[in-house]
């Protein structure tokens, strides 16, 4: 997708912030989000707003600079001590009930097909998708860490599950392997990828709500 194409689909025409794009995002999501959009290829549309966000964010953000240097940062790589405080604070403004980790899952608490849209947005924030399947509840994608080894992430809805409090969830494992030959790289801690995993998730549902 072109920039000038997720222009169009978002309807910004002009110059733009990043408080403007979420707005446009938010307003058109809301509309052609599957849970209140019953057409055939709701799913699709949804996709497509999630790609067009992704092709602008950070396109015309106040300091680019600092967003592209970010951009090719990466995820920092987490380890079981310092888990999701590694450069990615869990956001006290996010609502932790919409995913958590549990092990080398991660809990949602939304139905399958809902969860692998946050997935597959979750998974561009980490890195770059390689591969999508929302009717199998599969996202692949290529993580490269700071300081560490670039792995490919497979995140795959288990079903339904019973979560805190009795909280109906979709569980999602979470898995990696090492992009390289030989000699393989040791992979970040499992556990500590599933918090990273779940503090995007819990950004894409609070941005993906319609």
């Amino acid at each position: 997708m072109t920039p000038q194409q997720a222009r169009a689909l978002l309807g910004l025409a002009g110059p733009f912030d990043r408080e403007e794009l979420r707005r446009a995002f938010r307003s058109r999501m809301g509309r052609l989000h599957p849970d209140v959009n019953r057409n055939r290829g709701a799913s699709d549309d949804a996709m497509a707003l999630i790609e067009a966000r992704r092709v602008l964010d950070g396109l015309e953000a106040p300091d680019p600079v600092e967003a592209d240097e970010a951009d090719e940062a990466g995820p920092e790589v987490p380890s079981r001590r310092e888990g999701a405080q590694s450069g990615r604070p869990v956001d006290p403004d996010a609502e932790p009930r919409r995913a958590w980790p549990l092990g080398s899952s991660v809990m949602v608490a939304a139905p399958p097909d809902e969860t692998a849209l946050w997935l597959v947005d979750a998974a561009y924030r980490l890195g770059a998708v390689t591969f999508q399947d929302l009717e199998a509840g599969l996202v692949e994608a290529t993580v490269e860490f700071v300081g560490g080894p670039t792995v490919i992430l497979t995140l795959t809805t288990q079903g339904r599950a019973m979560g805190n409090e009795g909280l109906a969830c979709t569980e999602v494992f979470v898995s990696m392997e090492a992009w390289s030959t030989p000699p393989r790289p040791e992979l970040p801690d499992a556990g500590a990828v599933a918090e990273l995993v779940a503090h995007h998730v819990r950004h894409a549902a609070s941005d993906l709500a319609p």
